[in-house]
């Protein structure tokens, strides 16, 4: 279950940014929007980076988790519903907020579940999953685009994948280990 939690992000994230341009031209802004959009995400995921691990450091990774989906899933659902420049920044801060607290519960979660010992290959097994959910997030985006003629559908279909994360995060629990 952990596995899935931590391909979704990587398979919606890479999904939305590389249709970025269209979703946006959509409705009628142009390419320059969405890059500002785009920026504004980043600059919004800097610096809550830093709060991301102080509130992992104080509560459970799994709920943090849990709660941060909830923040994917209002970012994809503003993304369907946004339809003016102030949409699309509140857009833009909630999923620069939903990545910051992302990356860092991801690093957070394994060493937790897993232990130090297998570290490096346990990292490097999710982050070859986190590679595959990247290059296949966009490409039902491309299909559906080609099949609906818009983006709408595959946004409401996406949004099952961060509500189903908020409640496999929110039951994950460690692994437990046959000596």
């Amino acid at each position: 279950m952990l596995i899935f939690i931590i391909v979704v992000p990587s398979m919606v994230n890479t999904g939305m940014t590389f249709h970025m341009v269209s979703i946006i031209g959509e409705k009628n802004f142009n390419a320059a929007f969405a890059a500002y959009i785009l920026s504004i995400t980043s600059v919004v995921k800097f610096p809550l980076t830093f709060l991301g691990g102080y509130f992992l450091d104080r509560f459970k990774a799994s709920i943090i988790k849990a709660l941060n989906f909830v923040l994917l899933v209002a970012a994809v659902f503003l993304l369907i519903k946004a339809d003016s420049r102030s949409a699309f920044l509140i857009y833009a801060v909630v999923h620069g907020s939903f990545m910051a607290f992302d990356g860092v519960s991801t690093s957070v979660i394994l060493p937790n579940y897993f232990g130090k010992k297998h570290l490096g290959s346990i990292r490097g097994f999710f982050s070859t999953a986190m590679v595959i959910g990247s290059a296949l997030g966009p490409l039902p985006f491309g299909l559906a685009f080609d099949h609906f003629n818009g983006y709408r559908e595959i946004l409401l279909m996406v949004l099952i994948l961060p509500l189903a994360s908020v409640i496999i995060s929110y039951l994950a629990t460690p692994p437990e280990y046959r000596h």
